[in-house]
């Protein structure tokens, strides 16, 4: 229901990323991480078309994103500045987005009752709301409506653990009624139990794995990063730089990682560590900062 292919975006002399390829079928949650200033931010706006790409397509339901009201109605988004007026109270900003989104009062009201009600019997203009309550205001309108496609950039921030099952219950939710979802945050930990796959965004482009390709090698080196990559890529494997000086390698067999290592070592490279370890562990270990 999501497709990107080859998506290239730069701000003037300085790339973002290129060549980026993903896909999220209905029903599917994919969570979206990468290291501080990689783009994360910039690919969700690019695939809601709020910024134009340099080359490569975006297709949404299928198609390639036309922008228009109706499709828009379609699309729950959470992005870092949220639209709210902040004279208003939660009811009267959610009642003005569900006329835009053609929904009724009364089904309004029932999706309120059913899970902001909290949020409605405060009668403050939301400008007086916490960071967290401002943050669940943002879910409330993501969610409104049942959309079929959901773009949610950093979720889980200011959420107290009531918010962060909050925001896991309308996950399930709408993945059990088909809808493609992606989430990226700075905590990998925080959205990993939501997601059935994670598209890791580096330098190097982006890679998507299912949480059940469970095995990587993780290699440390102390100098020739680039040198690395173009060795280990030669030898057929998929590889991709976590810090500035790790690689985590996919596809190597217990049979293969000597021969990876020789090859590495005549290459001139100075491996310092090389294990095997679960990916998903090994993620939750990074600590990747928002962009």
């Amino acid at each position: 229901m999501v497709e990107l292919s080859e998506v290239t975006k730069s701000f003037g002399d300085r790339e973002i990323f290129s060549k980026v390829s993903l896909t999220i079928s209905s029903g599917e949650v994919c969570g979206l991480v990468g290291l501080n200033g990689i783009g994360k931010s910039t690919l969700i706006r690019a695939i809601l078309g709020l910024i134009s790409v340099d080359s490569g397509s975006i297709k949404l339901f299928g198609s390639t994103f036309l922008y228009t009201p109706e499709l828009y109605k379609s699309i729950g988004v959470i992005l870092d500045s949220d639209g709210f007026s902040g004279n208003l109270n939660f009811f009267d900003n959610l009642s003005f987005y569900a006329q835009i989104r053609d929904i009724s009062t009364a089904k309004l009201k029932s999706y309120i009752d059913n899970h902001w009600s909290h949020l409605s019997t405060k009668k403050e203009p939301i400008k007086t709301f916490s960071k967290g309550e401002r943050m669940q205001c943002s879910i409330a309108r993501a969610f409104l409506g049942e959309p079929k496609i959901l773009l949610l950039d950093e979720p889980t921030v200011n959420l107290d653990f009531k918010g962060e099952e909050q925001l896991k219950s309308l996950v399930v939710k709408a993945k059990e009624r088909g809808a493609s979802i992606l989430i990226s945050s700075h905590s990998f930990s925080a959205i990993s139990s939501m997601c059935d796959s994670y598209a890791h965004l580096s330098e190097a482009g982006l890679t998507k794995s299912l949480f059940s390709d469970s095995k990587v090698w993780v290699i440390k080196v102390t100098s020739g990063i680039q040198r690395a990559i173009s060795i280990i890529e030669s030898c057929d494997y998929s590889v991709k730089l976590v810090e500035d000086s790790t690689l985590i390698v996919n596809g190597v067999d217990e049979d293969g990682a000597p021969s990876l290592i020789r090859e590495l070592v005549n290459g001139s490279i100075d491996v310092v560590q090389f294990y095997v370890k679960d990916s998903l562990s090994y993620l939750k270990e990074i600590h990747y900062e928002s962009h």
